[in-house]
């Protein structure tokens, strides 16, 4: 301001003096005219000068900008003595908008710390405006370091999720794989088990090839399941049989199996009144 008003006064003295050349040499300078131009030149020096902090004022974002430096003055200890960096003077003093209402703005403080000495402070925020005021903060900056990852706001700008929104969809996702995954393969063993189950039954009690199996994809009913016994890694199959294959005789059958791996092991059986197998098995058939 103050070159400002060093640079109006030499040009108010120039005009004063070219104005004065310019008159015709046979006609006196009133000193009238010369206080009126020296006025005029003045009012429009006053004019420049009053102008210039609405120019200064009228910076693209400076609500935005005067927005963060009113919010960061509330966690100054000394704020009577706080000085933010001017926006349109100061280099350091930028706002950068992202996108979809997302800004990125930096500048400096210049405040009294408690020892009463005047500490510069440089400090960055990333953030996104909601209506018309500082709403999510994705990071923020300064000498001591960083709260937060400056890449998310870039990120939301993008359309993207943050870096943790990510992290958090990849493990739900995950998850949910892995629960599908589990499904499946509880899907396969139901169907392996239940197979391995009638095939002992018709070895063991010499079925006859006529003999007609209710199984797992023709029949879902209370005769014909497989279910998985929580912490004993067995599975009990249930169905019915038709030796003869006439529809005439049915019989029940049950049976307990033991999964190794892959490999599936009839612990015990039952068809009617007959068992076979280890009878301490026998309690998971009931």
């Amino acid at each position: 301001m103050k070159e400002f008003l060093k640079v109006a006064g030499f040009g108010l003295v120039v005009a004063i003096s070219i104005w004065a050349w310019t008159q015709p040499r046979n006609q006196p300078v009133g000193a009238s005219k010369i206080v009126q131009s020296a006025r005029d030149l003045g009012a429009k020096a006053r004019e420049a000068i009053s102008e210039a902090p609405a120019r200064l004022s009228s910076q693209p974002h400076q609500d935005v900008y005067n927005l963060v430096c009113a919010k960061m003055l509330e966690f100054i200890k000394t704020a009577s003595t706080a000085k933010f960096s001017v926006l349109g003077k100061d280099v350091e003093a930028v706002v950068e908008p992202l996108g979809r209402n997302v800004y990125r703005v930096r500048g400096f403080v210049d405040a009294q710390n408690l020892f009463g000495a005047v500490v510069r402070d440089k400090w960055s925020l990333s953030f996104q405006m909601d209506g018309g005021k500082i709403g999510k903060v994705y990071s923020y900056s300064d000498d001591e370091g960083t709260i937060g990852n400056p890449e998310d706001a870039t990120r939301v700008a993008n359309g993207l999720p943050t870096l943790a929104e990510e992290k958090e969809r990849a493990a739900k996702s995950a998850e949910a794989q892995l629960q599908r995954d589990k499904l499946a393969a509880t899907a396969r063993m139901r169907i392996e088990c239940h197979r391995v189950a009638r095939e002992r039954i018709s070895s063991e009690w010499s079925m006859p090839s006529t003999a007609k199996f209710s199984t797992l994809q023709a029949e879902n009913d209370q005769w014909t399941t497989c279910r998985e016994i929580e912490g004993e890694k067995l599975w009990v199959a249930t169905g019915v049989v038709d030796p003869k294959g006439q529809g005439i005789n049915r019989l029940n059958w049950k049976s307990v199996c033991a999964v190794y791996g892959d490999s599936v092991v009839v612990r015990f059986s039952q068809l009617g009144n007959r068992t076979l197998g280890d009878l301490t098995f026998a309690k998971y058939a009931k």
